[in-house]
């Protein structure tokens, strides 16, 4: 051994980084300081929680991925350097998709822990750094109470592309009728998808059949996905 030599490193797995890939598609329900839950292959049924601190800015050309960094608490030292994790993250949304976290409303956070969160300005008990106000973080604060956001399941819509159709039964008619209406759609979350335009709460819309309809129509050379133009909706024993 000469002068100079690394002989050993001591590390400090209390706290660990955990290292995620996020899809492209997940970005916009992404926010510093969300809670994070995964699980690891060593440790079968058990949940571990973090918060991310960090979403790369960049998006990698080939997986079409961002990197996103997760503070973990490691007291029982049970989380290894290398080590596999599946992880999710649940986001609270509101009218619209927008990401809300009605425990934030007015909080002021640690821009380097998140779990560092208080109710006015002040410094990080860690670091020292400043706290921020959450809406900096990507936390809005709704100027009313926030509504969920209305959903359909992702088999609904039939989309061309450039347009989502769905067919809507129609009220009050003798026999099952439906329309095809075109919709704006917002981000697909899970099975659902999120309507930004074109339905309302409670109508009921075809969720299996849908192509037959379509398809029905598109014979009689009445509006369908393809064919926009047309006249008068469908009945059920004209599909």
């Amino acid at each position: 051994v000469e002068t100079g030599t690394k002989i050993y490193t001591i590390a400090d797995l209390s706290q660990v980084w955990v290292q995620l890939d996020a899809y492209e598609s997940d970005l916009a329900w992404l926010r510093y300081g969300q809670q994070v839950e995964f699980t690891t292959e060593t440790y079968p049924g058990e949940i571990f929680k973090g918060r991310i601190t960090f979403i790369n800015p960049v998006l990698d050309e080939d997986t079409r991925t961002v990197k996103v960094r997760v503070n973990v608490p490691n007291p029982d030292q049970k989380l290894k350097p290398g080590m596999f994790v599946r992880a999710q993250v649940r986001s609270q949304l509101a009218a619209g998709g927008q990401v809300f976290d009605a425990s934030l409303i007015g909080k002021w956070i640690s821009p380097m822990h998140p779990e560092i969160v208080k109710d006015g300005p002040g410094k990080c008990d860690i670091c020292g750094m400043d706290l921020v106000p959450a809406e900096e973080l990507g936390y809005p604060i709704p100027k009313r109470a926030p509504e969920a956001p209305l959903v359909i399941p992702s088999t609904a819509p039939l989309i061309t592309g450039k347009r989502a159709v769905v067919y809507v039964r129609l009220p009050d008619r003798e026999e099952p009728t439906f329309e095809g209406r075109e919709v704006l759609l917002g981000q697909r979350a899970g099975d659902h998808y999120i309507v930004r335009h074109g339905l309302k709460e409670g109508e009921l819309v075809v969720t299996a059949g849908n192509f037959k309809i379509d398809s029905a129509l598109e014979i009689k050379a009445r509006p369908s996905m393809m064919n926009p133009e047309g006249g008068a909706a469908v009945k059920e024993d004209e599909r």
